[in-house]
C-alpha cells in the first residue's frame, strides 16, 4: 500500500488542500503531514516563520477532506473518525489564543483553554470542557491543563476519545528548557500525554530550536521516540533577514530609558 506520503498521495493531498487554503502549503510541510496521515509520528525542526502551524491545520483539514474519497482508495493506510479532533499544546497563553484566531480564519473550529479563558468562561456560565466533546476540531491547551482533572475526564469521555486522531506539540524543545521544577514543571507532563491518548494517535511535534546531539537524544527519550520509528525533518533555521548588531553601552542599565538601543 503506497500511502499518502507517496508521490501519488502527495499530489492528491495537494489537490484536496488547495481550495481550503489562501495560499499553497509548503512542500516540506505537506510531506510531514502526509507521513502523519499514514500513521507515522513526526518531529519537525524549521525556522521561525517557516510555517510550523501548517502541520496542525494541514493535518486536520486533510483528514476531513479524505472523508470524501471512496473507501476503496488504496492510498489510505488507516481509518479516521468522521468528526476528527486534535489536541495541541502551546507554551504560552498568548500563542494559544493567537493560533485559535488563525485556525478559525481557516474555518476550523478551535478553542484555547487556559486559566484565563476558563475564568472568563465561568463568568459567563460556560463550560469549555463540555463544549469540546462533540464538535471541536482543534483543542489548544497550556501545559498546566494536562494534569487537571477536567482534561483527564475529557480524554476518557467516550464521545471525545473516539474522535482523537492527533496530538500536536508546539515549541517542543521547551519540554526540557522550561520543565525545571523551579519554573514550569508542567512542561514535563508533555512527555507523558501521548501515552494517555487512544492507541494510534499520531504525534506531530515542531520547534525552531533543537540542537543535534545530546539535546535531541534527550527529547526523543522524553517523547518515547526511537530512531527509525518516526519521521524527522530538520531544515535550516537560518534567517537571512536577521542581523547581529553590536553596540558599546555608554549609559547605565538601572533606569527606565536605554538610549543606546534607540
Amino acid at each position: 500500500m503506497a500511502g499518502l506520503s507517496s508521490a501519488e498521495g502527495l499530489q492528491l493531498a495537494r489537490q484536496l488542500l488547495r481550495p481550503q487554503l489562501p495560499h499553497p502549503i509548503h512542500d516540506y510541510i505537506l510531506e510531514g503531514v502526509c507521513k502523519a496521515l499514514d500513521g507515522t509520528n513526526v518531529l519537525a525542526v524549521l525556522k521561525t516563520g517557516g510555517g510550523k502551524s501548517g502541520y496542525f491545520y494541514g493535518y486536520i483539514l486533510l483528514i476531513t477532506a479524505l472523508q470524501t474519497l471512496s473507501p476503496r482508495c488504496t492510498l489510505l493506510k488507516r481509518k479516521f473518525p468522521a468528526n476528527p479532533a486534535m489536541v495541541i499544546i502551546f507554551p504560552t497563553k498568548g500563542l494559544e489564543e493567537e493560533m485559535e484566531a488563525k485556525f478559525r480564519k481557516l474555518s476550523i473550529s478551535a478553542l484555547a483553554i487556559n486559566e484565563d479563558t476558563l475564568a472568563e468562561a465561568r463568568r459567563s456560565k460556560r463550560n469549555l470542557w463540555k463544549e469540546c466533546i462533540k464538535d471541536l476540531s482543534l483543542l489548544l491547551l497550556s501545559p498546566e491543563q494536562l494534569s487537571s482533572p477536567s482534561f483527564d475526564t475529557l480524554i476518557h469521555n467516550p464521545s471525545f476519545r473516539s474522535r482523537i486522531c492527533g496530538l500536536g506539540i508546539d515549541e517542543v524543545h521547551l519540554v526540557h528548557d522550561w520543565g525545571d521544577p523551579s519554573f514550569r514543571e508542567a512542561f514535563r507532563n508533555i512527555g507523558l500525554v501521548h501515552a494517555r491518548m487512544p492507541r494510534g494517535t499520531t504525534l506531530i511535534a515542531v520547534t525552531a530550536t533543537l540542537l543535534a546531539g545530546r539535546e535531541t537524544d534527550s527529547l526523543l527519550k522524553t517523547l518515547n521516540l526511537t530512531p527509525g520509528t518516526f519521521f524527522f525533518q530538520r531544515r535550516s533555521n537560518r534567517r537571512n533577514d536577521v542581523q547581529d548588531i553590536y553596540r558599546v553601552l555608554r549609559h547605565g542599565l538601572s533606569g527606565w530609558s536605554f538610549p543606546d538601543l534607540d
